[in-house]
């Protein structure tokens, strides 16, 4: 974690060298030298940290250097906070009374003394930690030998797999074992790479071994190499080369060309199977895949590793087989079996006596359906007394049993942090700021990573691109699950498993990275340098921590002291205080380092125009909210992202020269009735403008004709009043639209915007049948249909049409009584029928979709009747893998499928099992 502090600070020191005004304000401190050494030096440290973090297990000497690392580190960081906080204060120019000036010219010589007295401090730390190191006899870490890690070694040989050992109480992964068998039996001219993915401990090593066996006697050729993070290319060739029957004497005398070579030669004439075990890098492929052929037809090579990259690097081909989570039967089952391993198997509820089964399944409701957290509790409590005490202490400790050093599976686990390069460390420790089981919506998590500073700009590109391939690379590496996945693949909300967010919550804290708070915390006892604070329980600010760069509550804040806040926290990055009960004050503005203020669901709320005075605000998320918006904040040149509840207003300047939000990205949502001429023209002014939400009565064809044409997504809504003149066919980023309004026809094929993905339509009344022109639309992969958006009674999808629908959803559609498909969504995975309640029957030609994998239905019971395995529609579904029922409980007419018809109501399925389906691939959907 030290490391991470240091790579912070010394990307803040250098940011903080870049500024213009840095050189005024250094001059105006006298340490401008003194800084500029500063970071050379802690620059230095940042190469030697690393690896003595990995090494610092087993020796204390070490621990304590890197103590004071972090310790300095901090020091440093409350420098760097001083400079910015002094820049921001002569950028901003704000002027007030000759007493207010001379109060805080003295305050600011009292600071300049404090700073120049904390950099010698600093200054003298470095030498003494530089010193140290030799002092300690720790100056070669670095190499190997002398600093090898006798932990980190016990734990490679504890996790080196062999084939011959193969775990007795395999449960589950009955269908991925199928499908993986066939694919490996199934005979292909060219080499092929059958991959196996998902986060540590989800069992990928478990279910090779089991696929190795199996097929084994269909290959004439075998081995099985376990290779890890840490390993020799020449050695894993020559092991390689030793299991496929050449002379071992031979391999020990070749280099690595003539290793490959040689490999090469014996391996083209013969049909092998090759397990890969655990492997963390792209380049390990790179570095093997030249010494393995394609062999006789049907050669194979599987690989297990916790990162998809690697998976799809080798074989871009052959999709990657991603394990999911063991369900709520199959997690109980596996701990049974480790906790009464001499119990005769009958079925799932004879192992465990009745009294002690509720504290159990809580137990393995907490291991969230990972195998290897299953396997440690179900051999801890193994070793236990059978007795209710014994087990409920078991699980009021449950998190500390995990954490503990001598267990493995945190261990385990641990391993792909370390693996993490510096940029993704910050981002996945800030995961543990999120409640246990949350859902995080990526719009307000990449928000904060932005403004927290841990996402380097790449060229021109958007931050906001920037820290999607952040969460994409977190979720590729398995750390992270996604739960929604918005139409182009980018992840719309995700999860992290509880024992991956205990660990991250385990790394923030030991760095002072981040402290939560909670109702079972009781007092205000955090450490004194910790940066961010996360309340889960009631908002409080009794501490004295002025160094605090973020604030987060998780529960509605009624009451905020705001004299203490405004006047404490001078350093304030982030502020999000959900469900504000008090008035934000115009001391809000003298927060001036202030990037992201949360106010969602804050009701009745005149924000003051001091809002003006945060210069570096980059996001106001007032989502859910009833707020009043002055009209200064269109002068916010750093704001990106404004969000709004339905009934808030937001005030428009009257000249347009006013508007210096060129910045500005999102705006959601906007109450056109405000708007008058002049306002239309200043949405035109938005050259960034990304997402545009607005709603009224007021938009008329010539009105809209002013929007940005730089928008990609665009949602409008007039209610019950009529759409006219609809043209959209000069914005060329536009690929999502919704229109929620009356139409008295559908716009023409060629006003669409061009390259159109996404189309949601509501209330528009439609009595012609749409399809025939949607089907049109060359891009279109989601189409939404929702409450009467067509009033007809007969809709045909035709054949040709469609070409790249995915995503179809049928929403209260009351009037239509016959659907048919003659021909085309050939892409089709997801169908939704919801409440279209004249409709009787599925069409027939859902039967020729082979592509579906998902059909959710919310219907009356005489639709769902016909769906009955072996009734009438029943040949017309049964290829899809997954079928959901939703319950709508207040219409009678929606009623449970019947016995037979497989179901899953996603709602009563843990999150690890419902959100990680590997089959359903679940791709939910909402409006834009």
């Amino acid at each position: 974690m030290a490391a991470v502090a240091l790579a912070t600070v010394v990307r803040s020191l250098g940011e903080l060298l870049g500024k213009q005004l840095f050189e005024e304000a250094s001059l105006l401190y006298g340490v401008k030298d003194e800084v500029e050494w500063i970071e050379r030096e802690l620059r230095r440290m940042q190469s030697f940290l690393k690896d003595a973090e990995a090494k610092a297990k087993d020796d204390e000497r070490i621990k304590n250097w890197i103590r004071e690392v972090r310790e300095v580190a901090c020091m440093a960081e409350d420098v760097v906070d001083t400079f910015n906080l002094e820049i921001e204060d002569r950028g901003t120019g704000r002027k007030g009374c000759d007493l207010r000036n001379f109060i805080s010219i003295l305050k600011k010589l009292k600071t300049r003394h404090k700073v120049g007295k904390k950099i010698q401090e600093i200054r003298l730390k470095i030498h003494e930690i530089s010193e140290s190191r030799s002092t300690y006899g720790i100056g070669n870490i670095d190499t190997e030998g002398q600093g090898k890690n006798y932990e980190r070694q016990s734990l490679k040989e504890w996790r080196r797999s062999s084939p011959h050992l193969e775990e007795p109480d395999f449960v589950g992964f009955k269908e991925d074992r199928e499908l993986l068998e066939a694919r490996l039996l199934q005979r292909e001219e060219r080499r092929c790479v059958v991959s196996i993915t998902g986060m540590g401990g989800i069992g990928k090593t478990t279910l090779a071994k089991k696929l190795y066996n199996r097929v084994r006697n269909n290959f004439t050729c075998l081995a099985w190499i376990y290779i890890s993070q840490e390993y020799v290319v020449e050695e894993l060739l020559q092991y390689i080369g030793k299991r496929v029957g050449l002379p071992e004497l031979k391999l020990k005398e070749m280099n690595k060309e003539e290793l490959e070579e040689e490999l090469y030669k014996f391996l083209m004439r013969r049909k092998y199977l090759i397990v890969l075990d655990d492997i963390w890098k792209t380049r390990t492929w790179d570095e093997l895949q030249e010494a393995l052929p394609d062999g006789v037809s049907g050669s194979k090579i599987i690989i297990t590793t916790r990162n998809r990259d690697v998976a799809i690097h080798a074989d871009a081909r052959t999709p990657a087989h991603e394990l999911p989570f063991l369900d709520e039967d199959e997690s109980w089952e596996l701990f049974s079996r480790k906790v009464f391993p001499n119990k005769e198997i009958i079925d799932s509820s004879s192992y465990c006596p009745p009294e002690l089964e509720g504290l159990g399944r809580e137990i393995v409701a907490k291991c969230g359906g990972l195998p290897l957290a299953l396997v440690v509790m179900g051999g801890l409590l193994l070793r236990k007394q059978k007795t209710v005490q014994a087990w409920k202490t078991v699980m009021q400790s449950m998190n500390w049993q995990l954490a503990q050093d001598d267990n493995l599976c945190m261990k385990i686990l641990a391993l792909s942090f370390n693996d993490l390069p510096d940029y993704l460390k910050s981002c996945f420790l800030y995961f543990g700021i999120f409640p246990e089981d949350h859902e995080i919506y990526t719009s307000k998590l990449i928000n904060l990573w932005v403004a927290e500073g841990f996402i380097k700009r790449r060229g021109r590109e958007a931050f906001e691109d920037a820290a999607d391939d952040c969460l994409d690379e977190l979720t590729q590496r398995s750390l992270i699950q996604s739960v929604i996945r918005r139409f182009d693949g980018r992840i719309k909300s995700c999860r992290i498993h509880d024992l991956l967010r205990d660990l991250s919550i385990s790394k923030a804290m030991e760095g002072n990275f981040l402290y939560v708070c909670n109702e079972k915390v009781a007092g205000p006892a955090f450490p004194s340098r910790v940066r961010r604070l996360a309340f889960h329980g009631e908002f409080s600010l009794n501490h004295n921590n002025e160094r605090i760069h973020t604030l987060i509550s998780f529960q509605n804040v009624h009451e905020v002291d705001w004299h203490s806040l405004c006047g404490a926290f001078k350093f304030l990055v982030i502020l999000d205080l959900p469900g504000l009960g008090s008035k934000l004050p115009y001391e809000i503005g003298e927060l001036v380092k202030l990037k992201y203020l949360g106010l969602r669901g804050a009701i009745n709320q005149s924000l003051p125009s001091t809002l003006c005075d945060l210069p570096n605000l980059q996001t106001l998320d007032g989502s859910e909210s009833m707020l009043e918006v002055p009209a200064t904040i269109w002068k916010m040149r750093q704001l990106r992202h404004l969000y709004v509840g339905v009934d808030s207003e937001i005030h428009l300047p009257k000249q347009a020269n006013d508007v210096s939000t060129s910045a500005l990205q999102t705006l959601s949502q906007l109450n056109t009735d405000t708007l008058w001429l002049n306002g239309w023209k200043h949405l035109r002014n938005l050259k960034n403008l990304r997402k545009l939400k607005l709603y009224g009565n007021y938009m008329e064809k010539e009105e809209l004709a002013e929007l940005p044409e730089c928008l990609e997504s665009l949602w409008l809504d007039k209610g019950c009043q009529t759409f006219q003149g609809l043209v959209f066919s000069s914005y060329l980023h536009l690929h999502k639209l919704s229109l929620k309004g009356r139409l008295e026809k559908l716009p023409d094929i060629h006003e669409f915007p061009p390259h159109l993905a996404k189309l949601t339509l509501g209330y528009s009344r439609l009595e012609q049948d749409p399809m025939p022109l949607l089907e049109r639309l060359p891009y279109l992969r989601c189409l939404t249909l929702l409450d009467d958006s067509y009033v007809g009674d007969k809709m045909v999808c035709s054949m040709g049409g469609f070409q790249r629908l995915e995503d179809l959803q049928l929403i209260g559609l009351r009037q239509m009584l016959l659907w048919e498909i003659t021909g085309g969504m050939l892409r089709l995975e997801r169908l939704t029928i919801h409440s279209c309640s004249k409709l009787n029957k599925v069409p027939n030609g859902l039967k020729g979709i082979t592509t579906l994998k998902v059909l959710d239905i919310n219907m009356p019971s005489s639709f769902n009747s016909r769906l009955n395995m072996h009734k009438i529609d029943w040949d017309k579904i049964k290829h899809i893998p997954s079928i959901i029922t939703t319950i709508n409980k207040s219409d009678p007419r929606l009623e449970r499928i019947p016995t037979g018809v497989p179901q899953r109501r996603q709602e009563d399925l843990p999150w690890y099992q419902r959100e990680h389906d590997h089959k359903r691939k679940d791709r939910k959907q909402d409006p834009l």
